[in-house]
Order: structure tokens, then C-alpha cells, then sequence
């Protein structure tokens, strides 16, 4: 197994009228997922489409997705998902910069398709995803030639924009390969486990880090449309699925509603990755559901997964992101690039073998990210002893005020501890006397009449002065990203122009 494609290729033989895939009423065998998958390379094929020739897709979690995507593998062509949740001038930006020949779409999106195809000079050719496709059956397609090159690029991932304008990540066939195997090993999936999966599809987390594994050693995996966490709980028992996986946000909610009925009886495995979780919202889950096992996972859009914290390690390491995977190495380094000793906080870096080749067509960035042979993914931690990796915050959002180094994921975790507080965001903004200070942004609970002078109080007792932030702000919501990240350039902005 060299491709992307073999997986549906392979699994087909080998599983036959196993489920593959689940959603609402209807199901799809691994047979099926790779006759469906055949019938859409075929289609490409019959479009004049090549290897290496771009294929986008705006649409919602579906059935007909992976089919899609296994077609497109299957002919060597290079699929691009796109956020539906970005505007339209966002997603032409993406297009003008990727020159996909073909658009899939749902028919929701029906309208946005047809603005980016004249916003492009009317080249892209639009495919309407309906049920109907999955109909489609055609002569099975061959593996792909033995001298096509495993290292060629099977995605274009673009990033979530939280750092301003979305740059395209190449991830190739073996880095994505190499990282389901390394996945389905470290967090040991098994045949029977069944994947219930809320999160987009156009994310590589949903994509890549957890559904791709499932399929790849046969398991099976429950599409919805959405995140309904009213629903949620009676769907899980259902479908019968024994894993779950949700960003913290999504956890918050969904304890909260089944605080009084405990874990789905069917549910085994609790994965929570996107996003940074709280250690209280973590220590809460695990209390609520004490047979669960936990794992968090860490990574980017630009190395697709790099650690994970086991169910095992859970009570005496749950500040920390894991291990890396075994098929990586992570280092964390100074500014030099030389290793920080252990427990020195540093920014991580991952071989660039595991992770993607470079961003399209940007070789700048490209550049200024990989260098030296390894992914410098923006983030602070530092080892320990046990080469555990913890988190401090993001390089970009960390403050220097008055020369000391204010880190905000550790104001975030103080407050979160404070009653009536939901979510919480800390920024830094100029000061003309300490160059930088520290301002938070709060969702509190609907029936709390916390203030933000309750919570300047809580901070004083628990950090020091200079971490304290100046100013405090609630808000509806936090803005965030599609895989659940908070935005924070958003709130930045926020703050220049409305506060």
C-alpha cells in the first residue's frame, strides 16, 4: 500500500460488505465506498483530468464525500477541501491561488460555486453532489503505476486563517499514509471500534488524523452534518459507536447536557484535540465518565497529527500533549535552533518528513517555515524528562511586558477556574509605559452575575501582578476558527475598532 487510493482499493477485498461509512439513514460498505470511488475517478478521467491536476470540494460532511475523495486518489489528482464557512472572496483567493480544474459541491453551496467559477474566468467545471452519485458504478480503476511518485502531493490543505491569509499545505501520499499507520498504532483502533465524528471534513483533524486511520484498518466511522448536542447522546447509543471525538468547545457542551445520564453505553474511546482543553474541562470529563478512555491529540494542518496523550497517562501527565507518534521527532528549540534542555520552554519543530512539503506556491513561506530539514510549527512547550511535551502558548500570541515573558494560555487556565466563567481569550495590546499588557475576553454562563471586577480579583490572587490583565471584556461568543481555535487576531481587531 503505497497511495491514498489503495486504501479503498484494499480495503474493498479485504472487508467486502463491512459498513465503512454511516450517515442519517444510509450506509456504505468498504465494497461500496470502492465502486463509488472508481465511478468518480473514471468521471475525472472522462473530464480530461491528469495526475497532479487540482480538484476542489465545498461541501458538507456527507456519504458522498469520501467517495469523492478516494476518487480523486485513486487517478493521482490532488484534492482540495475548502472551508465552507469562509466568504467568497475568501475562497476565490484560495482558488486563484490553487487553479483547480473541477469544483464539487453540495447544493447548498450552489450559489457560491457558480460566484468563484465567474470570479476565476469561468475555467472551473461544476459538479453537484446528490445521492445520485454514489450510483454511479464503472469499470474498477487501476493502482496507480509503480513509477508514480509516492512523495507527490495528494492534498492541498489551506490553513484556518488565524494568521491572516490562508496558505495552501502539501501534504504528499506517504505523509499521510505513514501518519494513519503511525496513528491507528499509538492510539490502537481497532476493526470493531466505531468513529462518531461531529467536526468538518474539510479539516484535516477530521479528515486525516482521525477518520482516515478508522478506515484504514477497517473500522467504521458515523458522519453528522453538524454539532447537535442535543441529539448527540441518544444519536452515539444509536449507531453504537465506540469513540467519540470533539473539540473542547464541543466538550463543554455536551457534558453539560448529559451531566445527570453519564457516558453513551457504547462509547469506549473519548478523543478531544483542535484546540487547546482546559485542564478543569478535562479533569470534569473524566470524572463524568470514569469507564471513558481519554486521549488528546496535538497537531497542525502543517504536520497533520504529532503527539498523543494516552488514556494510561491521563492522571499524572494531563497538562501535557503526549508523546510524538512513533514514525516523528519533535525537538523543542532556542532561537538558534539548538535544543532547549529539558523543562526550558522553546518552540516545537517536527521533521519535515512527517509533515507537509511546502506551501503552493509560496516558497517564501515555505522557507521561513521549514528550514534545516524540520517544520517549525509556531508553538511553544518544552520536554520533560520523559520527552511528555507540554504546550505554553502560541510564538505569536505570547507577551513581553516590561521584559517579562506573559504567557496567555496560563491566564486562561486561572480564569477558566473561576465560577460562572464559559470560555476565555487573553491578547496582548500596547502600553506605552510596559510595551505590552494582557486584556481578556470572557463568555460567561447565562445565569452567572460575575464581573469583571470578580474576576480582576481572582487573577490577583493568583498571579502575579505583571500577568494580570488590564482590562476585561464579556462577550456573546469567542470568535474561532472552523476546527474550534480561537481567533485571535478577531479579537485583537475587536478591540482596535469597538472597544
Amino acid at each position: 500500500m503505497r497511495f491514498l487510493g489503495d486504501v479503498a482499493r484494499l480495503n474493498g477485498r479485504r472487508y467486502g460488505g463491512a459498513t465503512a461509512l454511516l450517515f442519517e439513514d444510509r450506509t456504505l460498505s468498504f465494497e461500496e465506498l470502492n465502486a463509488c470511488a472508481d465511478g468518480t475517478g473514471r468521471r475525472l478521467l472522462d473530464m480530461g483530468l491528469h495526475a497532479g491536476d487540482r480538484v476542489a470540494l465545498l461541501a458538507e460532511n456527507g456519504l458522498e464525500f469520501y467517495p469523492i475523495y478516494f476518487g480523486i486518489m485513486k487517478i493521482g489528482a490532488v484534492m482540495v477541501p475548502l472551508n465552507y464557512r469562509c466568504t467568497v472572496i475568501e475562497l476565490e483567493q484560495m482558488l486563484r491561488d490553487c487553479t483547480p480544474r473541477v469544483l464539487f459541491h453540495t447544493p447548498t453551496f450552489a450559489t457560491q460555486a457558480v460566484a468563484l467559477r465567474q470570479a476565476t474566468g469561468n475555467v472551473l467545471t461544476l459538479v453537484e453532489i446528490n445521492p445520485a452519485l454514489l450510483d454511479v458504478r464503472a469499470p474498477a480503476l487501476d493502482a496507480l503505476p509503480s513509477d508514480f511518485d509516492e512523495r507527490a502531493t495528494a492534498t492541498i490543505l489551506y490553513t484556518s486563517g488565524t494568521t491572516g491569509k490562508p496558505k495552501g499545505a502539501m501534504l504528499s501520499h506517504r505523509a499521510l499514509l505513514e501518519g494513519a499507520i503511525a496513528t491507528a498504532l499509538a492510539t490502537r483502533i481497532h476493526r470493531s471500534d466505531r468513529l462518531f465524528l461531529t467536526v468538518p471534513l474539510f479539516h484535516g483533524g477530521g479528515l486525516f488524523v482521525v477518520s482516515h486511520p478508522h478506515l484504514f484498518v477497517g473500522a467504521s466511522v458515523v458522519l453528522t452534518a453538524r454539532f447537535e448536542p442535543d441529539t448527540l447522546f441518544d444519536l452515539i447509543e444509536r449507531t453504537a459507536a465506540t469513540t467519540f471525538f470533539g473539540v473542547p468547545s464541543q466538550y463543554s457542551v455536551f457534558l453539560d447536557r448529559c451531566a445527570q445520564k453519564g457516558a453513551p453505553a457504547s462509547l469506549r474511546n473519548a478523543w478531544y484535540g483542535g484546540a487547546p482543553m482546559p485542564v478543569e474541562l478535562a479533569k470534569r470529563a473524566q470524572a463524568l465518565w470514569p469507564d471513558v478512555r481519554f486521549q488528546q491529540s496535538y497537531g497542525q494542518t502543517e504536520t497533520t497529527l504529532i503527539s498523543v496523550l494516552m488514556p494510561e497517562d491521563h492522571d499524572r501527565k494531563l497538562s501535557s500533549a503526549g508523546r510524538e507518534l512513533p514514525h516523528l521527532e519533535i525537538r523543542v528549540v532556542d532561537e538558534q535552533g539548538l535544543d532547549c534542555p529539558v523543562g526550558v520552554v522553546g518552540e516545537v519543530v517536527v521533521n519535515e518528513s512527517a509533515g507537509m512539503s511546502g506551501y503552493f506556491n509560496n516558497p517564501a513561506q515555505t522557507a521561513a517555515t521549514i528550514r534545516n530539514g524540520w517544520i517549525h510549527t509556531g508553538d511553544l512547550g518544552f520536554l520533560d524528562e520523559d520527552r511528555f511535551l507540554t504546550l505554553v502558548d502560541r510564538k505569536k500570541d505570547m507577551i513581553v511586558s516590561g521584559g517579562e515573558n506573559v504567557y496567555p494560555k496560563e491566564i486562561e487556565e486561572v480564569v477558566f477556574l473561576c465560577e460562572g466563567v464559559v470560555e476565555v481569550a487573553v491578547i496582548g495590546t500596547h502600553d506605552p509605559k510596559w510595551g505590552e499588557v494582557p486584556v481578556g475576553f470572557v463568555v460567561k454562563s447565562a445565569a452567572s452575575g460575575l464581573t469583571t471586577a470578580d474576576i480582576q480579583s481572582w487573577c490577583e490572587e493568583r498571579l502575579a501582578r505583571y500577568k494580570v490583565p488590564r482590562q476585561w471584556h464579556f462577550v456573546e461568543e469567542l470568535p474561532k476558527t472552523a476546527n474550534g481555535k480561537i481567533r485571535k487576531p478577531a479579537l485583537r481587531e475587536l478591540l482596535r475598532t469597538q472597544i
